[in-house]
């Protein structure tokens, strides 16, 4: 019988252990976020979207909700709802995220696009508290991966300015956004001419044109249909 009794209670101590457990990391984690949050200029995010993210074990493609702030934070959630409730309940401040630090950060172009894919580029977080230092990501359309582009570099101009001196690694719009610095001194959000005049042949043969029309600071994927779904 007492065999019987120390059974019952040690589910229960497990149990609740489990739940102290959980509490505690997720107060670790609510403090963890609202620190690295405290250099954010704004919660109300520069840019949000779907993009599909690279796995970093399997490699499959997983579409993602990511949301970028002005300070250098980039957040990402499973499904657009998750977000939404997430900033809903925290008054705006991103916990139950994935979040990567943009310090040092710059955008390349992948050395072989996988198959298929068109509008995608490089991420390189070399920030050491990031839990990987580069993603793959695919957009729907060209405008949006350009978008998506610009506004991730002026969140660390320096460093995406200095990141490559080989033109064949470096984004092509990485490259406009370089030429347009030279001649503004700024990298903000504007409409983008061509390129053509840019002594590079490879520059020519890549045809990136600018973005028609304003740029927004906010937008969404018209058309979820065609993005990469997830194998799992």
């Amino acid at each position: 019988m007492i065999l019987r009794v120390h059974t019952l209670i040690k589910p229960s101590a497990v149990f609740f252990s489990s739940l102290l457990h959980a509490e505690f990391t997720r107060m670790a984690d609510k403090d963890r976020t609202t620190s690295e949050f405290a250099g954010v200029r704004s919660l109300h995010p520069l840019v949000v979207g779907h993009m599909c993210k690279q796995g970093k074990r399997n490699f499959a493609f997983a579409k993602r909700y990511f949301a970028l702030y002005d300070g250098g934070l980039l957040a990402y959630y499973d499904h657009e709802r998750d977000y939404t409730k997430d900033v809903k309940r925290h008054k705006g401040v991103p916990l139950n995220c994935t979040l990567v630090k943009l310090d040092g950060a710059y955008v390349t172009r992948p050395k072989a696009p996988p198959h298929g894919i068109k509008h995608c580029f490089i991420l390189h977080t070399p920030e050491k508290t990031n839990h990987r230092d580069e993603f793959l990501l695919v957009c729907q359309k060209k405008k949006d991966m350009n978008i998506w582009i610009e506004h991730l570099v002026a969140q660390n101009t320096n460093a995406a300015l200095t990141a490559s001196t080989k033109k064949q690694k470096i984004h092509p719009y990485i490259l406009r956004l370089r030429l347009q610095s030279s001649t503004n001194g700024s990298l903000g959000p504007r409409k983008w001419h061509s390129i053509s005049d840019l002594n590079s042949d490879w520059l020519k043969r890549a045809s990136y044109t600018g973005i028609p029309g304003e740029v927004a600071f906010t937008f969404h994927v018209a058309s979820e249909t065609k993005m990469l779904e997830s194998p799992n």
